[in-house]
């Protein structure tokens, strides 16, 4: 295992301090670790993460409720080098803001995550950064949501911060998977320097100076191929679920290489999708990834043929936890532990790594404008 804080070369200049919320195992740290931040510390409420996050990156994560802190409780946690600019990351869970959620018949004004978006940014503003970075689901801009990131930008606007935001696509930076994200980045005023967001380093075409996009193939391709209920004995995260006579009845129906379920024999149909009939809606349930495209957003359901396009292209089986884990970008020798769900949830609420580098760089790049 190599800890990433352990090569980063010393960089000129004063030390980028950063301050992750909700950090999950850990992986917008790493990011930001190898693009040579100092990260003081990971803040997670669930104290399985913050072990993981301890075990793989050596930086303190402290299990802590951020519903109910103080910015001075957090300020007596985090360490401050007083040595360089500050800057706070964070990802609100967002499950309230996603599409599948709304389906679920929860009004998003009565899920307490909703109030965690203001939460943050008062926290955050709490630490006295230079820069706030905030990364939530496109959902968080339906009807209904926009509200609450509204009420967001706001509070950082009253507080002296200008904020640059839009919706980014992981493939547009080497990530091979399509992960629509809202990112916001926020700068201080006095700064006087324009927030922006990082520019796409890769396209479908690779036109423009750009990369093609990463694909299925380029992350899972090398694995070894694996039938329903098989494990590689050399990777704890590489098996495959033991599906049920029926659920192999219906993958093995579905066509290599990015079928869907529209193609089934009828007699295979689900009821429920047989009321919905062909091309109106739940489209990619049991559909299979396409090897030379990047695949669908992974999400915690992602073991599950049933929840979305997360069949193997070739081989009859959904994906396993390492194929979920290639997919976000998070590297072999990255360490879990916990339940198949549990770990599945890990690895789906995470940015991907190549993502979180990429505007980790970019808030270097910025702070850089600003003469740190």
């Amino acid at each position: 295992m190599h800890y990433p804080f352990m090569y980063v070369a010393r960089r000129h200049g004063p030390e980028i301090q950063a301050i992750d919320f909700f950090s999950g195992v850990g992986i917008m740290s790493y990011g930001l670790i190898e693009e040579g931040f100092r990260v003081s510390m990971g803040l997670e409420v669930d104290p399985m993460r913050t072990k993981l996050y301890e075990l793989n990156l050596h930086v303190r994560s402290k299990p802590i409720d951020l519903a109910t802190a103080t910015k001075e409780s957090i300020k007596s946690l985090v360490k401050s080098g007083n040595c360089g600019p500050v800057v706070v990351v964070g990802c609100p869970p967002c499950q309230s803001f996603s599409y599948l959620h709304q389906t679920r018949g929860i009004p998003t004004e009565f899920d307490v995550r909703t109030s965690l978006i203001r939460t943050y940014g008062e926290l955050a503003i709490g630490m006295g950064p230079e820069i706030i970075v905030f990364e939530n689901v496109k959902g968080i801009l339906a009807a209904g949501n926009k509200i609450y990131f509204d009420k967001y930008l706001e509070l950082l606007g009253s507080s002296g911060f200008s904020t640059s935001w839009g919706v980014l696509d992981a493939a547009d930076f080497g990530v091979p998977q399509h992960r629509k994200r809202v990112v916001a980045i926020s700068i201080k005023n006095y700064l006087k320097v324009e927030p922006t967001l990082p520019p796409p380093t890769h396209s479908k075409d690779g036109s423009n100076g750009t990369k093609k996009w990463s694909t299925v193939r380029d992350a899972i391709g090398n694995l070894k191929p694996l039938k329903s209920g098989e494990a590689d004995p050399s990777d704890p995260l590489h098996f495959a679920s033991l599906h049920t006579e029926n659920t192999l009845r219906i993958i093995r129906s579905i066509p290599k290489n990015g079928g869907s379920r529209t193609s089934l024999p009828s007699d295979l149909v689900l009821p429920c999708h047989r009321r919905l009939g062909n091309g109106k809606g739940a489209e990619s349930v049991y559909g299979r990834m396409r090897w030379d495209e990047p695949g669908p957003t992974i999400t915690g359901a992602a073991i599950r043929p049933s929840s979305g396009r997360f069949v193997h292209p070739d081989q009859d089986r959904g994906i396993t936890l390492r194929e979920m884990a290639r997919l976000q970008t998070i590297p072999d020798d990255y360490k879990f532990q916990g339940s198949k769900d549990a770990i599945a949830s890990m690895i789906g609420d995470a940015v991907p790594l190549t993502l979180a580098k990429a505007i980790a760089r970019h808030v270097k790049f910025l702070l850089k404008e600003a003469g740190y």
